[in-house]
């Protein structure tokens, strides 16, 4: 029976910093999904069982084939697309043969897959990737064609698991319509990893990692999100209820203290009226004191205890920091132009015509909003290449008037993966401001003094993004012109909408390529720059 069954188990990276407390979990058939903060391990446990069969690991069991979708698949640059689904032999030889040029390695090579061709472009026609060619080199295809064009992959070989890592990251909104769908109805057995909502109403149960340890929710996203709700307004209840309990036995304390006071003072002025000796005196004020000593240490320990028990539940009930943005830029001015462009056009080599039938005309100035709008394979991050100057125009020109224009890719190439958080944050300022300000604005995205060492290239997925959000935002060097290719891939459901309701004050000329709603539904954008491909 095909299964992935995790007992009592444990892992920690090389440095000893360890990731998950003892989990239990089971999958054996059905829709699973993994949610959970940035940096909780939801990546590296899909991993880690992928890779059980060559590299096992105690507590970790695994029977059955798995298929794997990663999350960044720069494994495959370099390769064709024929190369990337294992055909780049079988239809050269196939296509020789048809045409009477095969030789007998060619039908050797062919076997009995004589529909090969056919029925990989019938999966190529399913995910909307019937304009690729074969010989297209993977690298060159959008995120949202390298997920769909590894999904399509994985399905054919038909594993027992679908092991699949943010899929909706990078598709579009047909590309993501495509997926649920599939996702609704299909009978093959999935673990997913996941912060968007919509594809987390189709699964059947839901395994939270928070805080090193796992649990287990029955139901979808809605049913998730509800217990969840009634746990964190149990939870406040207990927060509140705990505050109520520090602030009386606070007060109990006081007035004891206060009534002890008073007692010891009337007890002297009795005794010295009733004309008792300075020794006397002295043996009725100790047996006072050690009395009320006794009930202080008794009331202290009281509110000791209440204290504490505020800790934990100020603890249960933010168990995640929340990260904060609070960039200083300043506003720039309305009318000045940040860039603009007229009859631009490009064309990759391999294409058979150009990106755009008409060329575009667009001009951005200064407290713009843009949304770029197009499918996956319309030009959306090649025009942030001609913008930036990385590309040459086939025709047409583009100026760029902004005089600090930054862009956040999804390839986040802006960090250096092999230098340290703390590195990669120096590097983007002028001028370097006080350790305590470096720390305090780091500190803000949620790196801590424990994180400022890690190497880029050991984050999560929304650990990297937040980095290059601090590195864009938290710096002495503000953008005017902030260009986001899909911003919110691997950020969190809160983190999002941390982001969100800082772009809806941002000051400068803001232009956004995204698919993710929930992003979207908060700005007000000025208006839309529509891709259609030739």
């Amino acid at each position: 029976m095909a299964l992935i069954h995790l007992q009592q188990f444990t892992f920690a990276f090389p440095d000893g910093f360890s990731l998950f407390h003892p989990l239990q979990f089971t999958h054996a058939q059905g829709r699973s999904a993994l949610v959970g903060d940035n940096g909780s391990g939801k990546s590296t446990l899909l991993r880690l069982i992928r890779d059980q069969a060559h590299s096992p690991l105690p507590g970790l069991r695994v029977e059955g084939r798995l298929g794997w979708l990663p999350q960044n698949p720069t494994a495959f640059h370099g390769q064709s697309v024929w190369e990337v689904a294992g055909l780049h032999h079988l239809i050269p030889a196939l296509r020789r043969t048809l045409d009477g040029h095969g030789t007998v390695a060619d039908l050797e090579t062919i076997g009995d897959a004589w529909d090969a061709e056919d029925q990989f472009q019938l999966e190529m026609a399913r995910w909307h990737l019937g304009h690729l060619e074969g010989e297209q080199l993977f690298e060159t295809l959008s995120g949202g064609e390298q997920t769909r064009l590894l999904l399509s992959i994985c399905l054919r070989e038909r594993p027992d698991f679908l092991l699949l890592d943010e899929p909706t990251n990078h598709l579009d909104a047909s590309g993501r319509d495509a997926l649920y769908q599939w996702l609704a109805s299909t009978p093959q057995s999935v673990v997913v990893a996941s912060h968007d909502p919509e594809l987390l109403r189709h699964v059947d149960r839901i395994y939270e990692l928070a805080d090193g340890n796992g649990r287990l929710f029955h139901g979808n996203f809605d049913h998730y999100q509800a217990e969840r709700q009634a746990e964190r307004q149990r939870h406040q209840v207990q927060f509140e209820r705990a505050q109520k309990d520090l602030r009386r036995a606070s007060a109990r304390a006081q007035r004891s203290k206060e009534r002890q006071e008073k007692h010891q003072t009337r007890g002297k002025k009795q005794g010295i009226q009733a004309g008792m000796g300075k020794m006397e005196l002295n043996t009725l004020k100790n047996s006072s004191e050690r009395s009320g000593a006794a009930r202080e240490r008794v009331q202290d320990k009281l509110v000791m205890e209440k204290g504490d028990a505020l800790k934990r539940a100020r603890q249960v009930l933010n168990y995640q920091r929340p990260w904060r943005i609070d960039a200083e830029i300043s506003q720039a001015a309305a009318g000045r132009i940040m860039a603009e462009a007229q009859g631009l056009n490009y064309q990759f080599p391999a294409a058979a015509a150009p990106l755009w039938p008409e060329g575009l005309d667009f001009t951005w100035r200064g407290q713009d909003r843009v949304h770029i709008v197009g499918g996956n394979g319309s030009g959306k991050s090649t025009l942030l290449d001609l913008v930036l100057g990385s590309r040459a125009p086939l025709r047409g020109r583009v100026r760029l008037g902004a005089q600090f224009p930054l862009r956040l890719d999804q390839q986040l190439t802006l960090l250096d993966r092999r230098a340290s958080v703390r590195a990669n944050f120096e590097r983007h300022f002028r001028v370097l401001p006080p350790e305590h300000e470096l720390r305090l604005r780091l500190d803000r995205f949620r790196f801590g003094a424990e994180m400022l060492d890690r190497l880029a290239g050991q984050l999560s997925g929304g650990q990297a993004m937040r980095l290059a959000l601090a590195c864009v935002l938290a710096t002495d060097r503000a953008p005017d012109l902030l260009l986001l290719d899909e911003p919110t891939n691997h950020l969190d459901l809160s983190s999002k909408e941390i982001f969100r309701d800082f772009l809806a004050q941002y000051p400068g000329c803001l232009v956004v390529i995204s698919h993710d709603r929930l992003l979207l539904e908060g700005l007000d954008f000025g208006y839309k720059l529509i891709l259609e491909r030739d």
